[in-house]
């Protein structure tokens, strides 16, 4: 191997691989932060749609049980 292709190499395994000595971090450690960081956005999101449809049906529920009073109260 030439003193090029290595240097070729180097590059390569640098940005691959992480360094703890310099604090390198490399592309796969990079792509396990980034896809803890979606899961727990993911996550959020889900808690915050099911609050919301729980909430929604609450709603529908009382207006559907009290809709006589509210119609005496239009009417």
């Amino acid at each position: 191997m030439t003193r090029e292709e290595k240097k070729s190499v180097d590059k390569i395994l640098f940005l691959l691989e992480s360094d703890p000595k310099t604090g390198h971090i490399g592309i796969a450690e990079q792509l396990v932060i980034i896809t803890k960081r979606v899961d727990s956005i993911e996550n959020r999101h889900k808690v915050i749609y099911r609050v919301g449809i729980v909430l929604g049906g609450c709603a529908t529920f009382v207006l559907g049980k009290s809709w006589t009073v509210i119609k005496s109260w239009l009417l």
